[in-house]
Formats: C-alpha cells, structure tokens, sequence
C-alpha cells in the first residue's frame, strides 16, 4: 500500500522552447480548435475537470493557458481545486496568497482584481489562485458570488482593463456536486 502522506508531486511540462515539437503543436491545435468554435458561440470560458485525480488537468490548464496567452489573448486561469491547489502549486503561488476562496468568503466582487496574480515568466497569464483552502469546498462553490465571479472575468473588466478574458477553470471534482456546482455557474453566467 502506498502512503497517502507521500502523495505524488508530479512536474510541470511546459510549452517552451524546450518542449518536443509535437507536445507544443498539440497545445496548438487544441487552440485552433477551441477558437473556432468560440467564434461561433461566442465562448469565453472552459472548465477542465476529471473525477479522476493524476490524469493532468493542471498540466492540460496551465499549458492551454500559455497557449492562448502566447496568441495575444488576456487569459485568466482559476484554480478551483479547492483540496489540492496544484496549479496554484506548481505556478510556486503561495498558499498564504488571496485567492478565489477569499473572493467568495467576503462576499465583496471588488476584492477578485487584488487577488489575481500576474505570471510574467508564464506569457503574462493571470491566475486566481485558491487562496486559503476552505474546511467546506462545496459549499463555498455554490455560493452566488461565484457567478459573480465567472461573469467579472468572462466581461474581462476586473483588472481595469475592458478587453475580453479567455478563462480556464481547472477543477478536480471530488463528487458529482462539486461538478454539477461549478457547471450550474458556468451555465448561468455565460
């Protein structure tokens, strides 16, 4: 039996100039694909989530980020991992830093702006960070603010800026009303 205690840390593969050919062209394709069908629905936001923990949806997020980002497209990717943080970790975002569950506990949109972090070395995405891990994730996702949230960022005009915000959710869900929570948002908002 394995020790929970020593869970896995997986590394972060990035796209770069380092990264294999057909690992970046992937990411590429992906985008392609995902900017076609925007132009026809007018999407702006995509949730990444799997039942399954490991199977590299941070990996998947934080990539498809810079992707987009490096195609000159303000993105802002959300760690709604609420358990595990891990983009948040492997973005080497400090647990201590404000983030979305201290957007959603203060009730208060205008604190979204203060809680965004600017990744420079990582094509200038924007992450909003966990914050401070919450004893009941569920219920902090299913609280009205959190619609709040997804139009502020889908409207773009959290930052001072009013250019529209490609937003990647990445999400381990952990039972189906951690999925159906965050859906439920995403539906109403856009």
């Amino acid at each position: 039996k394995a020790n929970k205690k020593f869970a896995s840390h997986r590394k972060l593969f990035l796209v770069g100039k380092d990264a294999p050919f057909s690992f970046v062209e992937a990411y590429k394709s992906l985008r392609t694909n995902l900017e076609f069908l925007s132009t026809t629905s007018n999407c702006k936001t995509i949730l990444i989530t799997s039942s399954v923990p490991e199977e590299g949806k941070s990996n998947v997020a934080v990539n498809l980020a810079m992707t987009l980002a490096a195609s000159n497209k303000r993105v802002v990717l959300v760690d709604c991992d609420m358990r595990k943080s891990t983009v948040s970790r492997y973005m080497h975002i400090s647990r201590s830093q404000a983030g979305l569950s201290n957007v959603i506990s203060s009730r208060d949109i205008s604190t979204l702006a203060g809680a965004l972090v600017r990744m420079k070395e990582y094509n200038g995405i924007m992450v909003l960070p966990v914050g401070i891990t919450p004893p009941n994730p569920t219920e902090l996702l299913s609280m009205p603010i959190v619609e709040e949230i997804f139009s502020a960022l889908q409207q773009g005009t959290v930052d001072g800026q009013e250019n529209p915000i490609e937003t990647i959710w990445n999400s381990q869900y952990y039972d189906v009303q951690d999925y159906l929570t965050l859906t439920n948002h995403l539906c109403t908002a856009g």
